[in-house]
């Protein structure tokens, strides 16, 4: 909420919760509405000033505030010399929030504001989602249309419409601006290239459990040594092993490598 100071302090208030309090009636039947924050006015003064009179006559019978918290403090000036409580929760129906406290302040909050905390009850309902497929067509590519067999194809869809608007009523106008995009859409796909899947044959080869257990191996003693600090001294283990790990990876993917050279060069 606007905070005060100012000529206009009381006036922009005003404004502030009379928008607040026409979203809150439109809203209010079909949905449940929760405020929360700092309102710079309070319910807890026994000498309300003017901007708390104006904040008492923008929750009367529009919106609640949960019991519990009582004449708790939230807001504490930085001098130290005074506080009060000006920060709410606000909900539309009452017993929407539930255990409405004030946290305690802690040595490492900052604020001149003490957290104002609640709980709200919301059943949701769970379902298995489905990917959407689109079903629009791909776009048109009109540097590549057949820019001649395009012209002769509209031409000729043209005369089977009318396109007289003298003899034309506003009814049919909408149906003519149909037919015409329809006609238009029609002939660039018709006259565009057919695009050929490009799918990439699934490679048959397999690695051995051998090597998918030297690979797993290597990695983790990759992991290990990264986790070390990646270390460059020749003495250190994470190195040692990282290095072993990786010649017995090499060697049996190599002899592997070596036996799908002569399979394939005995099928030619």
């Amino acid at each position: 909420m606007p905070c005060r100071g100012g000529i206009d302090a009381d006036r922009d208030y005003r404004e502030t919760t009379d928008e607040l309090s026409e979203i809150i009636l439109k809203y209010k039947s079909s949905c449940d509405i929760v405020i929360a924050g700092d309102t710079n006015a309070s319910t807890a003064r026994d000498k309300p000033n003017s901007r708390d009179k104006l904040f008492l006559d923008f929750i009367k019978n529009i919106i609640f505030i949960p019991n519990g918290l009582g004449q708790e403090n939230t807001y504490f000036h930085p001098s130290g010399m005074s506080s009060t409580q000006i920060d709410y929760i606000l909900e539309s129906t009452p017993g929407l929030v539930t255990n409405f406290k004030v946290l305690q302040r802690h040595p490492l909050n900052t604020s001149q504001h003490d957290p104002v905390a609640g709980c709200i009850n919301v059943d949701l309902d769970t379902y298995n989602s489905e990917p959407i497929i689109s079903n629009l067509p791909p776009r048109v590519k009109w540097e590549k249309i057949n820019k001649e067999k395009y012209q002769n194809m509209v031409s000729n869809k043209l005369l089977e419409i009318n396109l007289e608007p003298e003899k034309s009523t506003y009814s049919e106008l909408s149906n003519v601006t149909s037919e015409l995009c329809a006609i238009l859409d029609t002939a660039a796909r018709a006259c565009a290239p057919t695009q050929k899947s490009k799918s990439k044959p699934k490679s048959s080869r397999s690695w051995s459990p051998a090597i998918n257990k030297a690979c797993k191996v290597s990695k983790q003693k990759f992991w290990e040594w990264k986790c070390d600090g990646r270390p460059l001294n020749l003495n250190c283990m994470s190195l040692i092993n990282m290095k072993e790990a990786k010649r017995d990876f090499a060697l049996p993917k190599d002899s592997m490598r070596q036996c799908y050279a002569s399979q394939n060069m005995k099928k030619s």
